[in-house]
Protein backbone atom coordinates (compact mmCIF):
# COMPACT_ATOMS: atom_id res chain seq x y z
CA UNK A 1 0.00 0.00 0.00
CA UNK A 2 1.44 3.37 -1.02
CA UNK A 3 1.82 5.82 1.90
CA UNK A 4 -0.41 8.88 1.84
CA UNK A 5 1.34 12.13 0.88
CA UNK A 6 2.86 14.09 3.75
CA UNK A 7 1.80 17.75 3.93
CA UNK A 8 3.05 20.74 5.90
CA UNK A 9 0.58 23.05 7.66
CA UNK A 10 1.24 26.54 9.00
CA UNK A 11 -0.64 27.28 12.24
CA UNK A 12 -1.11 30.68 13.83
CA UNK A 13 -0.30 31.39 17.47
CA UNK A 14 -3.14 30.22 19.69
CA UNK A 15 -4.17 27.29 17.49
CA UNK A 16 -4.77 24.12 19.52
CA UNK A 17 -3.34 21.01 17.85
CA UNK A 18 -5.16 18.69 20.23
CA UNK A 19 -6.76 18.69 23.67
CA UNK A 20 -6.19 16.46 26.65
CA UNK A 21 -8.49 13.45 26.24
CA UNK A 22 -8.50 13.50 22.41
CA UNK A 23 -7.72 10.28 20.55
CA UNK A 24 -3.99 9.66 20.11
CA UNK A 25 -2.09 7.93 17.33
CA UNK A 26 -1.00 10.85 15.16
CA UNK A 27 2.56 12.13 15.21
CA UNK A 28 3.57 15.78 14.76
CA UNK A 29 6.94 17.03 13.54
CA UNK A 30 7.54 20.71 14.31
CA UNK A 31 9.50 22.13 11.41
CA UNK A 32 9.35 25.75 12.60
CA UNK A 33 7.85 27.61 15.57
CA UNK A 34 7.03 26.51 19.10
CA UNK A 35 4.26 24.42 20.71
CA UNK A 36 3.28 24.60 24.38
CA UNK A 37 2.25 21.45 26.24
CA UNK A 38 -0.18 22.10 29.09
CA UNK A 39 -2.94 20.67 31.24
CA UNK A 40 -6.04 22.40 32.57
CA UNK A 41 -6.89 21.98 36.23
CA UNK A 42 -9.58 23.91 38.12
CA UNK A 43 -9.86 26.36 35.26
CA UNK A 44 -6.13 27.10 35.30
CA UNK A 45 -3.77 26.36 32.43
CA UNK A 46 -0.70 24.58 33.87
CA UNK A 47 2.41 24.82 31.69
CA UNK A 48 4.31 21.52 31.29
CA UNK A 49 6.87 22.35 28.63
CA UNK A 50 7.58 23.39 25.04
CA UNK A 51 8.16 21.52 21.79
CA UNK A 52 10.49 23.49 19.51
CA UNK A 53 11.58 23.37 15.88
CA UNK A 54 13.08 19.97 15.08
CA UNK A 55 11.16 18.17 17.84
CA UNK A 56 8.48 15.50 17.54
CA UNK A 57 5.17 15.55 19.40
CA UNK A 58 2.85 12.63 20.05
CA UNK A 59 5.27 9.70 20.42
CA UNK A 60 3.76 8.54 23.72
CA UNK A 61 0.47 7.50 22.06
CA UNK A 62 2.06 6.46 18.77
CA UNK A 63 1.28 2.74 19.12
CA UNK A 64 -1.17 2.58 22.03
CA UNK A 65 -3.50 5.20 20.50
CA UNK A 66 -4.52 6.08 24.05
CA UNK A 67 -6.12 9.44 24.77
CA UNK A 68 -3.85 12.45 24.86
CA UNK A 69 -2.49 13.05 28.37
CA UNK A 70 -2.10 16.80 27.78
CA UNK A 71 -3.06 19.56 25.36
CA UNK A 72 -0.88 21.29 22.77
CA UNK A 73 -1.21 24.79 21.38
CA UNK A 74 0.90 26.98 19.14
CA UNK A 75 2.66 29.87 20.91
CA UNK A 76 4.90 30.94 18.00
CA UNK A 77 3.50 30.48 14.43
CA UNK A 78 4.49 26.94 13.54
CA UNK A 79 4.94 24.84 10.44
CA UNK A 80 3.92 21.30 11.39
CA UNK A 81 3.96 18.00 9.57
CA UNK A 82 1.22 15.68 10.81
CA UNK A 83 1.57 11.96 10.30
CA UNK A 84 -1.84 10.36 10.85
CA UNK A 85 -2.23 6.90 12.29
CA UNK A 86 -3.09 5.61 8.79
CA UNK A 87 0.08 7.12 7.31
CA UNK A 88 2.18 5.77 10.18
CA UNK A 89 0.77 2.27 9.74
CA UNK A 90 1.73 2.40 6.06
CA UNK A 91 5.24 3.54 6.92
CA UNK A 92 5.68 1.01 9.72
CA UNK A 93 4.77 -1.80 7.33
CA UNK A 94 8.12 -1.21 5.63
CA UNK A 95 10.08 -1.41 8.92
CA UNK A 96 11.55 -4.76 10.12
CA UNK A 97 9.62 -6.48 12.92
CA UNK A 98 12.60 -6.43 15.29
CA UNK A 99 12.92 -2.65 14.85
CA UNK A 100 9.21 -2.19 15.52
CA UNK A 101 9.62 -4.10 18.80
CA UNK A 102 12.63 -1.97 19.74
CA UNK A 103 10.70 1.22 18.95
CA UNK A 104 7.69 0.11 21.00
CA UNK A 105 9.91 -0.66 23.99
CA UNK A 106 11.63 2.73 23.75
CA UNK A 107 8.27 4.52 23.55
CA UNK A 108 6.93 2.56 26.53
CA UNK A 109 9.92 3.69 28.58
CA UNK A 110 9.44 7.25 27.33
CA UNK A 111 5.78 7.11 28.36
CA UNK A 112 6.74 6.08 31.90
CA UNK A 113 9.25 8.94 32.21
CA UNK A 114 6.76 11.37 30.69
CA UNK A 115 4.03 10.38 33.15
CA UNK A 116 6.40 10.82 36.10
CA UNK A 117 7.47 14.22 34.77
CA UNK A 118 3.85 15.34 34.36
CA UNK A 119 2.99 14.08 37.84
CA UNK A 120 5.97 15.90 39.38
CA UNK A 121 5.17 19.13 37.55
CA UNK A 122 1.53 19.05 38.62
CA UNK A 123 2.50 18.35 42.23
CA UNK A 124 4.89 21.30 42.12
CA UNK A 125 2.19 23.57 40.70
CA UNK A 126 -0.29 22.42 43.34
CA UNK A 127 2.26 23.06 46.08
CA UNK A 128 2.96 26.56 44.78
CA UNK A 129 -0.77 27.30 44.89
CA UNK A 130 -1.03 26.23 48.53
CA UNK A 131 2.00 27.95 50.05
CA UNK A 132 3.05 31.55 50.39
CA UNK A 133 1.59 34.67 51.91
CA UNK A 134 0.16 37.81 50.32
CA UNK A 135 3.65 39.33 50.63
CA UNK A 136 5.13 36.46 48.63
CA UNK A 137 2.45 36.91 45.99
CA UNK A 138 2.97 40.69 45.94
CA UNK A 139 6.66 40.06 45.33
CA UNK A 140 5.83 37.68 42.48
CA UNK A 141 3.34 40.11 40.95
CA UNK A 142 5.82 42.99 41.11
CA UNK A 143 8.44 40.82 39.42
CA UNK A 144 6.01 39.78 36.70
CA UNK A 145 4.87 43.37 36.10
CA UNK A 146 8.49 44.50 35.89
CA UNK A 147 9.34 41.81 33.33
CA UNK A 148 6.29 42.65 31.21
CA UNK A 149 7.14 46.35 31.35
CA UNK A 150 10.59 45.66 29.99
CA UNK A 151 9.08 43.70 27.11
CA UNK A 152 5.89 45.63 26.44
CA UNK A 153 6.55 49.32 27.04
CA UNK A 154 5.68 51.38 23.98
CA UNK A 155 6.61 54.90 22.91
CA UNK A 156 3.57 56.93 21.97
CA UNK A 157 4.21 60.53 20.90
CA UNK A 158 7.55 60.47 22.77
CA UNK A 159 5.81 59.28 25.94
CA UNK A 160 6.60 55.84 27.33
CA UNK A 161 3.48 53.83 28.18
CA UNK A 162 2.83 50.34 29.46
CA UNK A 163 -0.80 49.29 28.74
CA UNK A 164 -2.35 47.54 31.76
CA UNK A 165 -5.26 46.01 29.85
CA UNK A 166 -5.11 42.23 30.24
CA UNK A 167 -2.49 42.27 33.00
CA UNK A 168 -4.67 40.67 35.71
CA UNK A 169 -5.73 37.73 33.46
CA UNK A 170 -2.06 37.28 32.53
CA UNK A 171 -1.04 37.34 36.20
CA UNK A 172 -3.84 34.90 37.02
CA UNK A 173 -2.48 32.46 34.46
CA UNK A 174 1.16 32.82 35.49
CA UNK A 175 0.77 33.01 39.28
CA UNK A 176 -2.14 30.55 39.53
CA UNK A 177 -4.13 32.83 41.84
CA UNK A 178 -7.72 34.06 41.65
CA UNK A 179 -8.22 37.30 39.73
CA UNK A 180 -10.14 38.92 42.62
CA UNK A 181 -7.24 38.20 44.99
CA UNK A 182 -4.65 39.57 42.57
CA UNK A 183 -6.74 42.69 42.03
CA UNK A 184 -6.53 43.45 45.77
CA UNK A 185 -2.74 43.33 45.58
CA UNK A 186 -2.69 45.35 42.36
CA UNK A 187 -4.97 48.00 43.89
CA UNK A 188 -2.52 48.25 46.80
CA UNK A 189 0.26 48.92 44.30
CA UNK A 190 -1.70 51.90 42.98
CA UNK A 191 -2.97 53.18 46.33
CA UNK A 192 0.54 53.18 47.77
CA UNK A 193 2.02 54.93 44.74
CA UNK A 194 4.16 52.02 43.52
CA UNK A 195 2.60 52.48 40.08
CA UNK A 196 0.45 55.30 38.72
CA UNK A 197 -2.21 54.56 36.15
CA UNK A 198 -3.39 57.07 33.53
CA UNK A 199 -6.28 56.67 31.11
CA UNK A 200 -4.86 56.72 27.59
CA UNK A 201 -7.33 57.32 24.76
CA UNK A 202 -5.79 54.61 22.61
CA UNK A 203 -4.56 51.99 25.09
CA UNK A 204 -6.86 52.49 28.06
CA UNK A 205 -5.41 52.21 31.61
CA UNK A 206 -1.64 52.51 31.30
CA UNK A 207 1.47 53.21 33.36
CA UNK A 208 3.12 56.40 32.18
CA UNK A 209 6.93 56.41 32.28
CA UNK A 210 7.12 52.89 33.74
CA UNK A 211 10.04 52.17 36.06
CA UNK A 212 10.57 48.41 36.24
CA UNK A 213 13.60 48.73 38.50
CA UNK A 214 11.43 50.15 41.30
CA UNK A 215 9.16 47.12 40.97
CA UNK A 216 12.20 44.83 41.16
CA UNK A 217 13.34 46.62 44.32
CA UNK A 218 9.87 46.31 45.83
CA UNK A 219 9.84 42.60 44.95
CA UNK A 220 12.95 42.10 47.08
CA UNK A 221 11.52 44.31 49.85
CA UNK A 222 8.25 42.34 49.95
CA UNK A 223 10.16 39.06 50.34
CA UNK A 224 12.00 40.50 53.33
CA UNK A 225 8.67 41.60 54.81
CA UNK A 226 7.34 38.07 54.26
CA UNK A 227 10.14 36.82 56.50
CA UNK A 228 10.18 39.42 59.28
CA UNK A 229 6.72 41.03 59.16
CA UNK A 230 5.79 44.70 59.39
CA UNK A 231 6.66 45.28 63.05
CA UNK A 232 9.76 47.30 62.14
CA UNK A 233 7.88 49.68 59.86
CA UNK A 234 7.81 53.34 60.87
CA UNK A 235 4.55 54.37 62.55
CA UNK A 236 2.08 55.81 60.06
CA UNK A 237 2.33 59.23 61.75
CA UNK A 238 6.03 59.29 60.79
CA UNK A 239 5.23 59.32 57.07
CA UNK A 240 4.20 62.98 57.16
CA UNK A 241 7.53 63.93 58.73
CA UNK A 242 9.39 61.73 56.25
CA UNK A 243 7.65 63.53 53.39
CA UNK A 244 8.54 66.84 55.03
CA UNK A 245 12.20 65.80 55.10
CA UNK A 246 12.02 64.89 51.41
CA UNK A 247 10.68 68.37 50.60
CA UNK A 248 13.28 70.01 52.81
CA UNK A 249 16.10 68.16 51.07
CA UNK A 250 14.96 69.53 47.70
CA UNK A 251 15.42 73.06 49.04
CA UNK A 252 18.96 72.24 50.22
CA UNK A 253 20.22 69.77 47.59
CA UNK A 254 23.88 70.36 48.46
CA UNK A 255 23.53 69.71 52.20
CA UNK A 256 24.35 66.17 53.34
CA UNK A 257 23.81 66.82 57.05
CA UNK A 258 21.94 69.20 59.34
CA UNK A 259 22.61 70.36 62.87
CA UNK A 260 19.72 69.68 65.27
CA UNK A 261 18.77 73.36 65.11
CA UNK A 262 18.86 73.43 61.29
CA UNK A 263 16.82 70.25 61.04
CA UNK A 264 14.20 71.47 63.51
CA UNK A 265 13.97 74.76 61.66
CA UNK A 266 13.66 73.46 58.06
CA UNK A 267 11.37 70.57 59.00
CA UNK A 268 9.24 72.89 61.12
CA UNK A 269 8.75 75.22 58.15
CA UNK A 270 7.66 72.29 55.97
CA UNK A 271 5.26 70.94 58.60
CA UNK A 272 3.96 74.30 59.80
CA UNK A 273 4.64 73.42 63.41
CA UNK A 274 7.39 73.47 66.01
CA UNK A 275 9.76 70.50 65.88
CA UNK A 276 11.22 69.46 69.22
CA UNK A 277 14.36 67.54 70.08
CA UNK A 278 12.11 64.74 71.34
CA UNK A 279 10.70 64.32 67.83
CA UNK A 280 14.22 64.15 66.39
CA UNK A 281 14.99 61.34 68.84
CA UNK A 282 11.83 59.53 67.71
CA UNK A 283 12.84 59.94 64.05
CA UNK A 284 16.28 58.61 64.92
CA UNK A 285 14.83 55.58 66.75
CA UNK A 286 12.77 54.66 63.68
CA UNK A 287 15.79 54.99 61.35
CA UNK A 288 14.22 57.94 59.56
CA UNK A 289 17.33 60.03 60.18
CA UNK A 290 20.84 58.92 61.15
CA UNK A 291 23.41 60.39 63.52
CA UNK A 292 26.48 61.92 61.85
CA UNK A 293 28.68 63.21 64.65
CA UNK A 294 26.92 66.26 66.05
CA UNK A 295 24.56 66.42 63.06
CA UNK A 296 21.83 64.35 61.43
CA UNK A 297 21.60 63.06 57.88
CA UNK A 298 19.05 61.32 55.68
CA UNK A 299 18.60 60.33 52.04
CA UNK A 300 15.47 61.79 50.45
CA UNK A 301 15.15 59.13 47.73
CA UNK A 302 15.37 56.31 50.27
CA UNK A 303 12.78 57.97 52.50
CA UNK A 304 10.39 58.46 49.58
CA UNK A 305 10.80 54.84 48.51
CA UNK A 306 10.36 53.62 52.08
CA UNK A 307 7.07 55.50 52.41
CA UNK A 308 5.78 53.90 49.20
CA UNK A 309 7.03 50.37 49.92
CA UNK A 310 5.80 50.30 53.51
CA UNK A 311 2.44 51.84 52.56
CA UNK A 312 1.87 49.20 49.88
CA UNK A 313 2.78 46.39 52.27
CA UNK A 314 0.53 47.77 55.00
CA UNK A 315 -2.40 47.88 52.60
CA UNK A 316 -1.76 44.34 51.41
CA UNK A 317 -1.34 43.11 55.00
CA UNK A 318 -4.66 44.65 56.03
CA UNK A 319 -6.70 43.92 52.90
CA UNK A 320 -5.48 40.77 51.17
CA UNK A 321 -6.72 37.36 52.31
CA UNK A 322 -4.51 34.35 51.63
CA UNK A 323 -4.94 33.51 47.93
Amino acid sequence: MKPAPIEETLYKAGHVLFNEGDDGGSLYFVKEGRIEIYRTRDGNSIHLGYVNAGDVLGTVTLFSKESRSASARVVIPATVICLTSTTLESLMATVPVWFQALLKDAIARLKYVDERLVETTLNEKNLLQKVGTPMHHASQMAGLLSALMRLGTINEDDIELFPLRGFIPRAEQVLHKRAEYLEVIFDAFMQGGLIKSVQDKKYGPSVQKPKPQILDDFSVFALQVARVGIDKFAPVKMYAYMSGLVRAQKKFPDKSSFTPEELCDCLGKEMGRTITDALLVELLNHDVIRKMGDSFGFTANQLQRRIVFESVCRTIHDAAPVG
